[in-house]
C-alpha cells in the first residue's frame, strides 16, 4: 500500500507504509471536515505474530468540535471485535473494551474498530489515544503497546455575507450631508450592487452604485439632492461561494415649508435598554410659542421612563404640561412660551426617555393638535412624521453548570451525595439519570444546589448525568461517576473451592481497575 499523504505526520506515514512496530495502535488519516458532517475514523493494530484477544482503549477529544452520537457508533472493524463502549460527550472521552477468548489472527495492520463521528462546531480536536491493555490469548502484552494520537480539523460551512441594516431616516428638501453606509463582512468577498426605487413606483429601479468590496469595508453612497418623496435603497453583496446578502433602507425627503414635526432616528434596542427620542420642529421664519401633541405607542413594548419626569425640554425648546399613561401607551403634551423660540428649521423641542420592556416593533405615532407662533398663527402647514422602535430579546446563553468530583465509597457506607449548582437567567427543569435510568427530575433555581443521594448502591461503577434546561431552549449537562467498592476478605480458615477464589480475585481486580480509571479521569 503506497498511499502517502505529505500533510500527515511522520508516524502516520509509517503506518500507511506498513512500517509499524508490534503493539502500535493508530488512527486512519482524517481529511478536513465541515460543521454538520458525519465521518469515520478507523483504528488499526500491529499485532505482529501474536493473536489479539483483549484490549482496553480510551480516546479523549474536544467535545465542542466533534462528538460520538451513541455507543452504536463504535463498531468492530473488518478483523476486530468490541465488547463494551462508554461514550461521554459532556466531558469528551470514549472508553472501549474488547475481549475475544479465541483471539484474532496476527496482522501488521489489523482493522480493529470503526468510529462514526459528528462535526458539531469549527475548530481542531486532538484524538488522544491511551492503551490500558493490549494482550494476546495468554494475557501477554502484544509487543510494546504504543498509542499514536491523531487530530481532526473542522471548518465552518460557507456562510452568506453579513450585511448591516442601516436605520431609515428622513431629511428636508434642499439640505445636504446625507448618506447611507453599509458594512459587509465575508471571508470571500467579491462585488456589491446598490439600487433605488421611488415609492410607490416598484417598476422603475435605478442602479446607483456597484463595485468590489473587502470584508469589513464601509460601502457608502450620498443621497443628497432628492425630490420630496419616499425612496427605498437596496444593497446586495456577493461572495466567491455563490452566496449573497440583501438589505433595504428607506429615505424620506420632506418639504422645506415650516410646520413639520418629527422624531429623531432610533436604533434597534434590547429588552431593558433605556434610550431617548428627540422631537424637532421646522418653524421656518416664524417663532414657536405654543404646541399641543398626542403621542401613542405600544405599551407592551415601551414605557416612558419615570412618567412625566421622562420628558425634558430640548436644547431650543420649553417644557410642556404633560399627561403620561404608560398603561395605555398615550401621552398629551401642551406647551406655551409667550416670547417664542426660533426661528429654526430644526428646533430641538423635547427629549423623551424610554425603557424597552417587551419584544417587537412599537410605532411612535405623533398627532399635532396645535403649532402656533407668538401671534397665535399656525406655523406653516403642520405635518407630523411618525417613527418606530424595534426591540429585540436579550441574547440567550446556555446555563452554566459546575462539575462536581467523582464519588467513591465502600459498599454499605452512608452520607454520600452529588451536588450541582447551575446558573441561568431563565431556569426551568432538570433531570438526573443513573446508567440511563431516570433517578430524579423537577424545577431548579439559578445558583441554588441540586442534590441527589447516592447511598445504598451495590458493588459496581455508576454514571450519574444531569441535564438542566432553561426557558430559551438551551441546556447544559454534566456527568459524575460513583464507584461502590468492597474489599473482599482474603481466603482463610481452610481450603476455598477454586470458584470462590476466582470470585475473590475477580472482585479485587475490578475494584482496582475502577479506582485507576477514576483517578485517570480526574
Amino acid at each position: 500500500m503506497m498511499n502517502i499523504n505529505l500533510s500527515t505526520t511522520e508516524s502516520s506515514i509509517s503506518k500507511t507504509l506498513n512500517l509499524s512496530a508490534s503493539g502500535d495502535v493508530w488512527f486512519s488519516s482524517i481529511p478536513t471536515q465541515t460543521v454538520g458532517d458525519t465521518f469515520e475514523t478507523e483504528i488499526y493494530v500491529d499485532t505482529n505474530s501474536q493473536s489479539l484477544a483483549t484490549y482496553g482503549l480510551r480516546i479523549v477529544y474536544n467535545e465542542s468540535v466533534i462528538q460520538i452520537a451513541s455507543v452504536n457508533d463504535v463498531i468492530a472493524g473488518a478483523e476486530g471485535f468490541v465488547s463494551t463502549v462508554n461514550v461521554d460527550n459532556a466531558n469528551g472521552f470514549v472508553t472501549i473494551i474488547g475481549i475475544d477468548e479465541m483471539g484474532v489472527d496476527p496482522s501488521s495492520q489489523l482493522h480493529l474498530l470503526t468510529i462514526n463521528w459528528s462535526a458539531v462546531d469549527a475548530g481542531t480536536s486532538s484524538l488522544d489515544l491511551t492503551i490500558d491493555t493490549l494482550s494476546d490469548i495468554d494475557f501477554f502484552d502484544i509487543g510494546t503497546p504504543n498509542a499514536i494520537d491523531s487530530s481532526v480539523e473542522v471548518k465552518e460551512p460557507p456562510q452568506a455575507p453579513v450585511l448591516s441594516f442601516p436605520v431609515a431616516f428622513y431629511y428636508r428638501e434642499g439640505t445636504t450631508g446625507h448618506s447611507i453606509t453599509w458594512i459587509a463582512i465575508d471571508d470571500n468577498p467579491t462585488t456589491y450592487n446598490i439600487t433605488r426605487i421611488k415609492m410607490p413606483d416598484y417598476q422603475n429601479v435605478i442602479q446607483v452604485a456597484s463595485g468590489s468590496y473587502s470584508s469589513g469595508d464601509s460601502i457608502t453612497i450620498t443621497v443628497d439632492g432628492l425630490l420630496v418623496g419616499t425612496y427605498h435603497y437596496t444593497c446586495t453583496v456577493y461572495d466567491g461561494d455563490g452566496l449573497s446578502k440583501l438589505t433595504m433602507t428607506m429615505v424620506k425627503v420632506v418639504p422645506k415649508r415650516g410646520g413639520n414635526v418629527w422624531f429623531s432616528s432610533v436604533s434597534t434596542q434590547t429588552v431593558g435598554d433605556i434610550f431617548e427620542t428627540e422631537i424637532y420642529v421646522n418653524t421656518s421664519n416664524q417663532k414657536l410659542a405654543g404646541y399641543g401633541f398626542d403621542i401613542r405607542w405600544n405599551q407592551n413594548i415601551l414605557n416612558v421612563q419615570g412618567g412625566y419626569d421622562g420628558i425634558t425640554a430640548g436644547a431650543d425648546g420649553f417644557l410642556p404640561y404633560a399627561i403620561v399613561d404608560n398603561n395605555a401607551g398615550t401621552m398629551m403634551l401642551t406647551g406655551f412660551d409667550p416670547n417664542g423660540v426660533g426661528p429654526n428649521n430644526q428646533l430641538h423641542l423635547l427629549t423623551i426617555t424610554w425603557i424597552a420592556i417587551g419584544i417587537g416593533n412599537s410605532p411612535l405615532n405623533l398627532f399635532i393638535d396645535d403649532l402656533l407662533d407668538t401671534d397665535l398663527n399656525t406655523l406653516g402647514i403642520p405635518q407630523d412624521f411618525d417613527a418606530s422602535v424595534e426591540v429585540e430579546d436579550i441574547p440567550t446563553q446556555a446555563p452554566v453548570l459546575n462539575s462536581p468530583a467523582n464519588v467513591s465509597y465502600q459498599e454499605g457506607e452512608t452520607g454520600n451525595s452529588i451536588t450541582w449548582i447551575a446558573t441561568d437567567y431563565n431556569p426551568t427543569t432538570y433531570t438526573i439519570t443513573q446508567n440511563d435510568t431516570q433517578e430524579a427530575s423537577g424545577s431548579w433555581s439559578s445558583d441554588n444546589p441540586i442534590t441527589i443521594n447516592v447511598d445504598g448502591l451495590s458493588f459496581g461503577l455508576y454514571i450519574y448525568i444531569i441535564t438542566v434546561n432553561d426557558g430559551s431552549g438551551n441546556n447544559a449537562t454534566d456527568s459524575v461517576y460513583v464507584l461502590v467498592y468492597k474489599v473482599p476478605e482474603p481466603p482463610g480458615g481452610g481450603e476455598i473451592p477454586g470458584y470462590d477464589l476466582f470470585i475473590f480475585l475477580g472482585s479485587l481486580w475490578i475494584t482496582v481497575l475502577a479506582m485507576i480509571y477514576l483517578r485517570r479521569r480526574r
